[in-house]
């Protein structure tokens, strides 16, 4: 009886366990099929593969930001290089004098009232008389009379007729050389050739020469021809004014006046002898205080 109850029991049990093994490999075969969901825990996701596919790893992290050099070289201020390119260099802020205006030193134009002594004008200039196809005309070059430098005029002679020979010539036998270059009515005034004038020694800043009005004049002893003037053709004299130092005052406001006889030859005869005329010609200054 026992013997039957105890292979009972074997049976039961056997079957019981044989049951219990053919549930457990249903769902292992399911999960190599894929036919249902995965219960293993050991699935396609692993924690470790998640890591790799969905957070940036510190690779990527560094080439997809700005390193701390390169955060640096943004911020960073320009360089001294960059700063003295983009600025004026210091040359040229400095140059005020490049654009100075000249003085008046530089320019030999006085500053108005500066230095100014006298204010001279051309008053009259003589008309040559009719026939002698000559003409003679006067032009001021420099009115006014400063400490630096005074009046300056030019005479011209030209020959408007045929070839001739006329007594107007240039250097030391200009018109006016010598004894002639004081005025005439009043005296006071005399006209110098500019080369002669520079060897004269001032009195100060006045153009008058530092001598004693007692002190006598001398000139050079020579004789001069007559110029041969071709047709159209001119001669330039030119004078600087100065005061006549053997007369009183100086520089004398008034009209002062200078005339010199001219003499004319037809042909080409320097001497002169043949066929010979002459007439007078002069002009006139003002001299007027500034």
């Amino acid at each position: 009886m026992n013997r039957r109850r105890l292979l009972r029991w074997l049976g039961v049990a056997g079957a019981g366990a044989v049951a219990g093994c053919s549930n457990q490999e249903g769902p292992a075969t399911a999960s190599s099929t894929g036919s249902g969901p995965t219960r293993s825990p050991t699935g396609t996701a692993s924690p470790t593969q998640r890591t790799a596919t969905e957070t940036p790893t510190r690779t990527e992290t560094a080439s997809d930001s700005p390193t701390a050099t390169e955060r640096e070289s943004v911020t960073e201020t320009p360089s001294e290089t960059e700063t003295a390119s983009d600025s004026p260099a210091d040359t040229d802020t400095e140059s005020p004098t490049e654009t100075e205006s000249p003085t008046a030193e530089e320019t030999g134009t006085p500053t108005p009232g500066e230095g100014l002594q006298r204010r001279i004008a051309l008053a009259s200039v003589d008309s040559v008389p009719s026939g002698y196809e000559v003409e003679m005309d006067v032009e001021l070059l420099r009115s006014r009379i400063t400490d630096a430098r005074t009046a300056h005029l030019r005479i011209t002679t030209t020959n408007t007729g045929s070839p001739r020979s006329i007594s107007v010539a240039p250097d030391d036998c200009s018109l006016l050389n010598r004894s002639k270059g004081g005025s005439d009515r009043p005296s006071g005034l005399w006209l110098h050739d500019p080369d002669t004038a520079r060897r004269i020694d001032r009195d100060g800043n006045r153009w008058e020469a530092d001598r004693d009005p007692d002190e006598g004049r001398a000139y050079a002893a020579y004789g001069c021809l007559k110029k041969e003037y071709a047709e159209g053709e001119s001669v330039s004299n030119e004078y600087v004014l100065w005061s006549d130092y053997r007369v009183e005052g100086y520089l004398e406001p008034g009209t002062y006046r200078w005339e010199e006889e001219v003499s004319v030859s037809e042909g080409d005869t320097p001497t002169g002898t043949t066929g010979e005329n002459t007439f007078m010609w002069g002009f006139s200054l003002s001299v007027s205080e500034p």
